[in-house]
């Protein structure tokens, strides 16, 4: 982060945007950011509950460096910061959400409090249980006034993600930010998100012998043979409507015909 000019804490935003700029094929994020909307001293000493969540948008190139887009998220986060008394249900109803529709992508939500607690001689310690409701995926990063460390915790919607796949994004993300500290000038689409072993086995797989009997037929080939095999078969369903293979094929053609002229 200091190599690349930004405080550690966008550091992490922008390789959460990066990290779904890569798995998502993404060239525009929005990212989560939460704010204590606490902009003013009284506003800091009274209790109140004022937080709020701002969408912040990142734009991203395979050829942007580390440092670019770090430099980009900085830039970003401080044009956002200054709508943060903005409420985010305002913002929700402005835009016609409905309740469980997100209002932005993942977030980065940093957790940086004195963890240090005592009674007397005896010491404790600071379990933070929760961090609030998650609309999708959020990062959580417990920094540790203590040791100096930090804790990233990946947290998410359960109707999205089970415990598996929020494991792999997880390792995903670490292995990216690992990669991402290392070298402020190297392109974003050059970070790696698997393993070694993992990408070495992906690249077998395209680079076997040619199967027998030539190339496979495409997706359009395929769906042509099957509704010239089973015209009347029921092909989608939507609802209470539904389609044939020969109506959706009719359907497919005709936009095709309006698309070419």
């Amino acid at each position: 982060a200091k190599r690349a000019g930004v405080a550690w804490p966008t550091f992490l935003m922008a390789a959460l945007g990066v990290c779904l700029h890569r798995e998502r094929g993404l060239a525009e994020v929005v990212l989560g950011l939460p704010v204590t909307g606490r902009r003013t001293p009284a506003a800091r000493r009274t209790p109140a509950m004022l937080s709020n969540v701002l969408p912040m948008r990142l734009e991203l190139s395979p050829a942007d460096s580390v440092a670019e887009v770090a430099r980009r998220a900085s830039a970003e986060a401080r044009r956002v910061l200054r709508h943060q008394r903005f409420p985010a249900q305002e913002l929700r109803r402005e835009r016609g959400l409905g309740v469980r529709e997100p209002q932005s992508g993942p977030a980065v939500n940093v957790l940086a409090f004195d963890d240090s607690l005592a009674f007397g001689p005896l010491p404790a310690t600071l379990h933070n249980l929760s961090v609030g409701p998650v609309e999708e995926l959020a990062v959580a990063a417990h920094a540790s006034y203590g040791d100096g460390g930090i804790r990233i915790d990946l947290l998410a919607d359960a109707d999205r993600y089970d415990e598996a796949g929020l494991a792999r994004h997880h390792e995903a993300f670490c292995r990216l930010l690992e990669a991402f500290a290392e070298d402020p000038e190297r392109p974003v689409g050059a970070l790696p998100l698997v393993p070694a072993p993992e990408h070495a086995r992906l690249v077998r797989l395209g680079t076997g012998p040619v199967a027998a009997g030539g190339a496979l037929p495409t997706l359009p080939e395929q769906f042509a043979a099957q509704a010239a095999r089973t015209p009347w078969a029921t092909a989608v369903v939507s609802g209470e409507e539904s389609l044939t293979f020969a109506e959706l094929d009719a359907r497919v053609r005709a936009l095709t015909t309006e698309l070419v002229s």
